[in-house]
């Protein structure tokens, strides 16, 4: 990639590059934003909960958008909150935060995947654990192409816990190049 107003900060650190006068960025965020290969003009999907709840034991839970708002007692049932794909790209990221307001659960793990068109398990992290009051999840290893129109939900697979989180809130996004 080669951008005239791209320098590099010095012979030292030749990962670190100088956007003109204006900042200081890492040569990844820079290849991200412009691309490599792409545009580099993705787009980002929010993803949440909506509201805080008591996850149940060995149980699998959807969540989509805030107009669907996950209800932790009920939704159980895939395809209601589906997040629509506006535009055809490539899943690159997902970042989701955890947040457990309550009781923290014990350290067994609980598995997020992105489901695509109701068929497509995408795995965000098979290991996450609820075992402190902020839990940081990402995944930015993804290549999963989409359509406009395909949809995505969360899918939360619960561990039969020694001790169930409660109060338990997320937040994320969907990275789409």
């Amino acid at each position: 990639m080669n951008f005239p107003e791209l320098e590099p900060l010095s012979p030292e650190t030749p990962d670190t590059l100088r956007l003109s006068q204006r900042g200081i960025l890492p040569r990844s965020v820079v290849e991200r934003l412009l691309g490599s290969g792409s545009s580099g003009l993705g787009y980002t999907l929010p993803i949440t909960s909506g509201t805080a709840g008591n996850p149940a034991d060995a149980t699998t839970y959807y969540a989509g958008s805030a107009e669907h708002a996950l209800a932790w007692t009920t939704e159980t049932t895939s395809g209601v909150h589906r997040i629509y794909v506006p535009k055809t790209g490539t899943i690159s990221a997902v970042y989701l935060y955890v947040r457990i307001g309550g009781t923290i659960g014990t350290a067994e793990n609980v598995g997020l995947y992105l489901r695509l068109n109701d068929a497509t398990d995408i795995t965000i992290s098979a290991t996450s654990t609820w075992n402190t009051a902020d839990v940081s999840v990402s995944n930015n290893a993804l290549t999963q192409a989409v359509t406009q129109s395909n949809f995505l939900e969360l899918k939360i697979v619960t561990p039969t816990w020694v001790t169930n989180p409660t109060s338990v809130r997320f937040a994320g996004t969907i990275y789409i190049d």
